[in-house]
């Protein structure tokens, strides 16, 4: 089974996506696929990044939370 490689973010990562979500739901999908696989692996800032996403697309909980 192949398994992401875990990214860590930084601060200024993060500002970085949250300054630029929710500018187009294409785009949000893309920064989507930068997360982590395992909802685990978030730091408390991607988890929070993680709610707002679910929160504009609540249709997309499983994909956003279980991929």
């Amino acid at each position: 089974m192949i398994s992401s490689i875990y990214r860590e973010f930084s601060p200024e990562d993060i500002s970085f996506i949250e300054s630029k979500i929710f500018d187009s739901e294409e785009d949000d999908f893309r920064f989507i696929n930068l997360l982590p696989f395992d909802i685990c692996e978030d730091t408390d800032e991607l988890f929070e990044l993680r709610m707002s996403l679910f929160e504009k697309y609540p249709d997309k909980a499983e994909f956003l939370l279980w991929r």
